[in-house]
């Protein structure tokens, strides 16, 4: 019966082995099991929280731009307002001084057209005083003037 003991004991050890290493095992297939969910779990609320980080960013980026619209649209007024300001002041000023030329060319030209209204009326007059004398049909057949 020792050979029978023997078998009989190393059937035993074996079978106990074995059931000692299916229980070991299915303690590290449950942790194991017990580590995936956590790490799905985990692995859900990074994607939920990306999720949330990427509309975040999407909303921030839309604020941004029509903030940059506006204040783009408020610049470019500005920068309108300013041009017209500037051209109005340019021409007030060029302006003036046309209207200062002005005035001092006719303060220049003045004096001569008094003296060539003079000269101009008095051979006018002079001119009238002698139409009685000159036949009309003969000035107009020359066709030159009076005086």
């Amino acid at each position: 019966m020792d050979l029978y003991s023997a078998l009989l004991g190393l059937a035993v050890g074996a079978a106990l082995g074995a059931f000692v290493a299916l229980f070991f095992s299915r303690i590290l297939i449950a942790k194991r099991d017990a580590e995936l969910a956590k790490l799905e779990t985990t692995l859900i609320h990074e994607r939920q929280v990306a999720e949330e980080k990427i509309r975040h960013v999407q909303k921030t980026s839309e604020e941004l731009r029509e903030t940059f619209r506006a204040l783009s649209a408020e610049a470019l007024r500005q920068n309108n307002l300013s041009f017209l300001d500037l051209a109005k002041s340019e021409l007030a000023h060029h302006h003036a001084r046309a209207s200062s030329e002005m005035e001092q060319r006719k303060a220049s030209v003045d004096p001569e057209l008094r003296q060539l209204h003079d000269r101009v009326g008095d051979r006018v007059l002079m001119c009238v005083r002698h139409l009685p004398l000159i036949p009309w049909e003969l000035i107009f057949a020359l066709r030159i003037p009076v005086c």
